[in-house]
């Protein structure tokens, strides 16, 4: 079992959900570019999915994809960023565990979003 860090639990009590979500352009090429950047991941969507049931407070995808910086973003831009985002939580601690899997909050995150788009 994870412990939450004073940090953690700040920001999922601030997880706000968004009234609507965002129009993308192409979501067929937003959800290839996502598969593209977890692409070491087996079943994103279904990590996203397990990710999502222990936190259903963050089943935003609006809000995701603004966490994840995402909203209007080429695919490079979006792997370019998730992999930052990724490299940044690892190094703060900030990792969540679903299906065994170590993952960087981030990562987790954008396999929700995956799961939910």
């Amino acid at each position: 079992m994870l412990a939450w860090s004073a940090g953690a639990i700040g920001a999922a009590l601030a997880w706000a959900p968004a009234a609507a979500a965002p129009a993308l352009s192409d979501p067929a090429a937003f959800r290839t570019a996502l598969r593209t950047a977890l692409a070491e991941l087996h079943d994103p969507a279904r990590l996203g999915r397990s990710y999502l049931a222990a936190r259903p407070f963050e089943a935003d995808r609006a809000a995701l994809a603004r966490a994840l910086g995402t909203v209007g973003a080429s695919a490079p831009t979006i792997a370019s960023r998730l992999d930052l985002q990724r490299r940044r939580d690892f190094a703060r601690g900030e990792i969540v565990v679903v299906e065994g899997w170590v993952l960087a909050r981030s990562e987790a995150r954008a396999c929700a979003l995956l799961a939910l788009s």
